[in-house]
């Protein structure tokens, strides 16, 4: 019994991601390694986020296929990001996630990059599209917000 409870404990934590907590005084934050996706947001007590993660992100990029344009699309918000540093120096924290494609792009590795100050008003993300292939690709970031005023 004890390893079943320990099976689906990891399990749970696959499929849901590991939360990051961010305490900066007028706000406090929660991101998310499922997406690298900010799952919740209060700003001097009022929430910002609704039920669905906000800054979750698909890549996109255009290709020629026998003489037809394509679009290509991979959902980066259903990825699992690892956590590549998560610091504290003074009033600021820094928070990396990193992941590669694993379909149309899985020749891409994404870093993605939190910067918060206590008490301001500011989220910094900083985007890295890294070509992990030896030939050139193209493409472009489109990152959905769900930010909002909550009525709490």
């Amino acid at each position: 019994m004890k390893w079943s409870f320990c099976a689906f404990f990891l399990v749970f934590i696959a499929l849901n991601g590991a939360e990051i907590p961010v305490n900066g005084g007028t706000f406090k934050a929660k991101l998310n390694t499922r997406g690298g996706a900010l799952t919740e947001l209060q700003y001097k007590g009022r929430m910002l986020t609704q039920a669905r993660p906000s800054l979750t992100d698909r890549l996109i990029a255009n290709r020629q296929n026998s003489g037809k344009r394509e679009v290509l699309m991979e959902f980066f918000r259903d990825l699992e990001y690892k956590v590549i540093a998560n610091k504290t120096v003074g009033a600021k924290t820094e928070i990396v996630f990193q992941t590669r494609g694993i379909a149309a792009f899985n020749w891409l590795r994404l870093t993605k990059t939190y910067r918060f100050t206590k008490n301001s008003t500011r989220i910094l993300i900083d985007y890295r599209l890294t070509n992990l292939d030896t030939k050139s690709h193209s493409a472009g970031v489109w990152t959905q917000t769900f930010l909002r005023y909550c009525g709490n």
